[in-house]
């Protein structure tokens, strides 16, 4: 049975700087050797969390749509790719939204103290931003995805950041493609090496 990678594409959208620079780090993965589930995320039906505690009660989440293919999706992984632009120094919205409804994870975790059949997983997270960030201005993508692949049981193992794509886009940025290749790479092989 193959590995199981789950890509979890928060860009509104298609084939820009988020979803090139995607295709880059899947170049370096030998796709063949994976089960490779991919949602995108704009496509998709995802209520918003509305803090009611439900799932703090029964662990289960009172709505019922395209989230429960992400959950069951992410729960079966053994590796989380998650790839954002970058809005007001964090997520898109798009890829916010999905991650708070993730709460369901956490308080049966956390607060119910539920003993999880799920399998630890790596996590890479992949970041596009238009402009040139200041120092330390990518740290509100880094914390939310840092509590999220945490509440799925997951190593948070590479953050790439891709700023600057305003003036010259990811298809131009020839110098990180190699870079962006070998982290795809790196991280398919420490999932494949973990099954061993």
């Amino acid at each position: 049975m193959k590995p199981k990678l789950v890509i979890l594409f928060g860009g509104p959208r298609p084939e820009k700087n988020t979803d090139q620079a995607l295709d880059l780090v899947l170049s370096g993965i030998s796709i063949e050797k994976f089960d490779v589930t991919r949602f995108d995320l704009r496509k998709m039906k995802i209520h918003p969390c509305t803090g009611c505690y439900h799932c703090a009660e029964s662990g289960r989440c009172v709505f019922r749509d395209d989230m429960d293919l992400i959950l069951k999706a992410v729960n079966e992984a053994d590796g989380v790719i998650l790839a954002t632009p970058f809005y007001f120094n964090s997520v898109s919205a798009l890829t916010k939204t999905m991650i708070d409804r993730f709460q369901v994870k956490w308080t049966s975790k956390f607060m119910l103290k539920e003993r999880s059949a799920e399998k630890s997983k790596k996590g890479l997270l992949l970041v596009t931003a238009g402009a040139i960030q200041k120092k330390n201005e990518s740290d509100g993508a880094r914390l939310v995805a840092e509590l999220f692949f945490k509440s799925i049981r997951s190593t948070f193992d590479d953050f790439l950041f891709i700023e600057g794509t305003d003036s010259q886009p990811v298809s131009e940025q020839l110098e990180r493609h190699s870079w962006l290749r070998e982290t795809g790479e790196r991280f398919s092989e420490g999932i494949l090496a973990a099954l061993v």
